[in-house]
């Protein structure tokens, strides 16, 4: 299936509000990197520009957990030495570890819960798409996030086990609504069964934060064709008053954009015998 050019949107907060109702698949701008604040209506939260680490050093098998930790090169591998007893000894597998970063405060006196959607693309050096469908988010190593929908390169939307050979993924979707988040200040909401507490500092200030954590993964058998591509982020919040509300009520807080680089490797993790191994690199930060 021909793959289309991953084509970068800007638009405005309004659009974004307007095409996530509709299911639609849209491409966010990079918001600056700093804090947003966002109000709508008596909903006012703060979203942290999201960080990616080492975002600059991407490479196939981070944060897989099916990549081994050492293996045995072969005996005519420069790196094969043995011990005195003349057994061979293991050399560890190089990986870089990647966290997706991103704050997120209640500011309003309304206790507020809160949806979260996470879009994960992929373009060549050329700018043309590639199939988005090596990455992932994990909650911790091997624990994939739950809810998971892959977008095509026609726009349509499918449950991963929908996907059939020849399907070229545009994105990897993710939506899900992690906590419930008590108001702060004088007269705010606090719910029984809120799972971000306000709690107090030493001068009496309350706060209702949290900081969420992801790992990027990119899988061990992701081909060649992907060295030297871009990946970006979209992170989208959207919130809305826990009381006296329906689910139509979502309004669209941010849309911010982190960006990394796919260094690559000419070769698998682990090389074959007739294989040098990869040159390691040095991680940068994003």
């Amino acid at each position: 299936m021909e793959n289309k050019k991953l084509k970068l949107t800007l638009i405005s907060t309004t659009a974004a509000a307007v095409l996530l109702g509709i299911g639609a698949f849209a491409l966010f701008t990079d918001n600056a990197d700093t804090s947003t604040k966002a109000k709508g209506g008596t909903v006012e939260v703060d979203v942290d520009q999201p960080t990616l680490s080492n975002g600059g050093n991407i490479n196939p098998g981070d944060n897989d957990e099916t990549v081994p930790e050492t293996y045995i090169p072969d005996p005519d591998d420069p790196l094969y030495e043995e011990d005195e007893d003349g057994n061979p000894i293991p050399v560890p597998v190089s990986t870089t570890s990647h966290e997706l970063k991103f704050n997120v405060e209640n500011l309003g006196n309304k206790s507020i819960r809160t949806r979260h959607t996470l879009i994960i693309k992929c373009a060549s050096p050329e700018g043309e798409a590639l199939d988005a469908s090596v990455f992932s988010l994990l909650v911790s190593m091997g624990e994939e996030l739950e809810v998971k929908s892959f977008i095509l390169d026609d726009g349509s939307e499918i449950a991963p086990e929908d996907l059939e050979d020849g399907m070229f993924v545009s994105a990897v979707k993710y939506v899900y609504t992690p906590d419930i988040f008590d108001g702060v200040g004088p007269d705010s909401e606090k719910e029984e069964n809120s799972t971000v507490k306000a709690v107090k500092d030493d001068n009496g200030t309350e706060t209702a934060q949290k900081e969420y954590t992801y790992l990027f993964k990119m899988a061990k058998e992701a081909l060649n064709e992907y060295q030297g591509a871009d990946i970006s982020i979209d992170v989208i919040v959207e919130a809305l008053q826990y009381r006296n509300t329906v689910s139509e009520d979502w309004q669209l807080m941010t849309s911010q954009t982190v960006t990394g680089k796919l260094t690559g490797h000419v070769q698998p993790t682990v090389p074959a015998s007739n294989q040098e191994p990869a040159p390691q690199e040095a991680p940068s930060g994003n």
